[in-house]
């Protein structure tokens, strides 16, 4: 996404008692399966943002697979 300095993805799970967030090299889709993003799982993290986003701003982003090739998608903001 041209949004942030970088796009990462990101697992957030409970440590203890300590809530962390992982980066994630690669994220296995199981075929013909899905995975879900969600807000404390796995999400799509951007560092360094180029301006601020409200709800309801629309971004460009693009996921690269490793078999499927690139998919494009327009992702709106939305309140947590």
């Amino acid at each position: 996404s041209d949004i942030a300095q970088a796009v990462e993805l990101h697992m957030t799970e409970m440590q203890g008692s300590v809530m962390k967030m992982t980066p994630q090299d690669k994220i296995a889709v199981p075929a013909g399966g899905k995975v879900e993003f969600k807000p404390g799982s796995l999400h799509v993290m951007f560092i360094n943002l180029k301006r601020d986003l409200k709800t309801g701003d629309t971004l460009a982003l693009t996921l690269r697979f490793q078999n499927a090739g690139e998919m494009k998608l327009q992702v709106q903001v939305q309140e947590r």
